[in-house]
Protein backbone atom coordinates (compact mmCIF):
# COMPACT_ATOMS: atom_id res chain seq x y z
CA UNK A 1 0.00 0.00 0.00
CA UNK A 2 1.29 3.46 -0.95
CA UNK A 3 1.46 6.01 1.85
CA UNK A 4 -0.55 9.12 1.10
CA UNK A 5 0.03 12.47 2.78
CA UNK A 6 -3.34 14.14 2.31
CA UNK A 7 -2.30 17.32 4.12
CA UNK A 8 0.70 17.79 1.81
CA UNK A 9 -1.33 16.94 -1.30
CA UNK A 10 -4.14 19.32 -0.30
CA UNK A 11 -1.60 22.07 0.42
CA UNK A 12 -0.03 21.54 -3.01
CA UNK A 13 -3.37 21.69 -4.81
CA UNK A 14 -4.34 24.84 -2.88
CA UNK A 15 -1.00 26.55 -3.60
CA UNK A 16 -1.11 25.69 -7.31
CA UNK A 17 -4.60 27.15 -7.52
CA UNK A 18 -3.36 30.31 -5.83
CA UNK A 19 -0.57 30.47 -8.42
CA UNK A 20 -2.99 29.86 -11.30
CA UNK A 21 -5.10 32.78 -10.08
CA UNK A 22 -1.94 34.96 -9.87
CA UNK A 23 -2.35 35.38 -6.12
CA UNK A 24 1.18 34.12 -5.49
CA UNK A 25 4.32 34.20 -7.61
CA UNK A 26 6.26 31.27 -8.99
CA UNK A 27 8.94 31.98 -6.40
CA UNK A 28 6.41 31.96 -3.56
CA UNK A 29 5.05 28.66 -4.84
CA UNK A 30 8.57 27.20 -4.93
CA UNK A 31 9.23 28.25 -1.35
CA UNK A 32 5.86 27.04 -0.04
CA UNK A 33 6.33 23.64 -1.70
CA UNK A 34 10.01 23.55 -0.67
CA UNK A 35 11.03 22.87 -4.28
CA UNK A 36 13.46 24.46 -6.72
CA UNK A 37 12.43 26.29 -9.88
CA UNK A 38 12.66 23.30 -12.22
CA UNK A 39 10.90 20.88 -9.85
CA UNK A 40 8.09 23.39 -9.38
CA UNK A 41 7.82 23.92 -13.12
CA UNK A 42 7.71 20.17 -13.70
CA UNK A 43 4.92 19.82 -11.13
CA UNK A 44 2.97 22.64 -12.79
CA UNK A 45 3.41 21.04 -16.23
CA UNK A 46 2.10 17.73 -14.85
CA UNK A 47 -1.03 19.64 -13.82
CA UNK A 48 -1.28 21.43 -17.20
CA UNK A 49 -0.18 24.76 -15.75
CA UNK A 50 3.39 25.05 -17.05
CA UNK A 51 4.84 28.10 -18.73
CA UNK A 52 5.39 26.52 -22.13
CA UNK A 53 6.04 29.08 -24.83
CA UNK A 54 5.86 28.26 -28.52
CA UNK A 55 9.19 28.81 -30.29
CA UNK A 56 7.59 31.31 -32.70
CA UNK A 57 6.32 33.44 -29.79
CA UNK A 58 9.70 33.25 -28.07
CA UNK A 59 11.55 34.34 -31.23
CA UNK A 60 9.09 37.20 -31.85
CA UNK A 61 9.56 38.41 -28.28
CA UNK A 62 13.33 38.21 -28.57
CA UNK A 63 13.32 40.15 -31.85
CA UNK A 64 11.12 42.86 -30.32
CA UNK A 65 13.38 43.09 -27.28
CA UNK A 66 16.48 43.42 -29.48
CA UNK A 67 14.79 46.08 -31.61
CA UNK A 68 13.84 48.13 -28.55
CA UNK A 69 17.29 47.71 -27.02
CA UNK A 70 18.92 48.87 -30.28
CA UNK A 71 16.63 51.93 -30.44
CA UNK A 72 17.32 52.84 -26.83
CA UNK A 73 21.08 52.49 -27.33
CA UNK A 74 20.87 54.81 -30.33
CA UNK A 75 18.62 57.18 -28.42
CA UNK A 76 21.05 57.38 -25.51
CA UNK A 77 23.88 58.36 -27.83
CA UNK A 78 21.88 61.03 -29.70
CA UNK A 79 19.01 62.57 -27.77
CA UNK A 80 18.84 60.89 -24.40
CA UNK A 81 15.59 60.01 -22.70
CA UNK A 82 13.27 61.95 -25.03
CA UNK A 83 14.20 59.66 -27.93
CA UNK A 84 13.54 56.58 -25.73
CA UNK A 85 10.08 57.91 -24.97
CA UNK A 86 9.40 58.48 -28.65
CA UNK A 87 10.32 54.85 -29.41
CA UNK A 88 7.63 53.77 -26.94
CA UNK A 89 5.10 56.09 -28.54
CA UNK A 90 5.88 54.69 -32.01
CA UNK A 91 4.76 51.28 -30.72
CA UNK A 92 1.30 52.58 -29.84
CA UNK A 93 2.04 53.01 -26.14
CA UNK A 94 0.69 55.91 -24.18
CA UNK A 95 2.41 57.57 -21.25
CA UNK A 96 0.04 57.98 -18.32
CA UNK A 97 2.64 59.57 -16.14
CA UNK A 98 6.08 60.88 -16.92
CA UNK A 99 8.55 61.95 -14.29
CA UNK A 100 11.82 62.61 -16.08
CA UNK A 101 13.69 62.45 -12.77
CA UNK A 102 12.32 59.09 -11.63
CA UNK A 103 10.51 56.74 -14.00
CA UNK A 104 8.04 56.23 -16.79
CA UNK A 105 4.77 54.32 -16.58
CA UNK A 106 3.74 52.66 -19.85
CA UNK A 107 0.30 51.34 -20.78
CA UNK A 108 0.18 49.09 -23.84
CA UNK A 109 -2.95 49.53 -25.99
Amino acid sequence: MVAVDLDRDAKGVYLMEQYRQAKITHRQLEEALDLGFHATEQLLKQRGMGQDVEIEDFEAGRELFEEIADEETAADSFQGRDMCLSSLLKRGSSLDGVDHDASVEVDEH
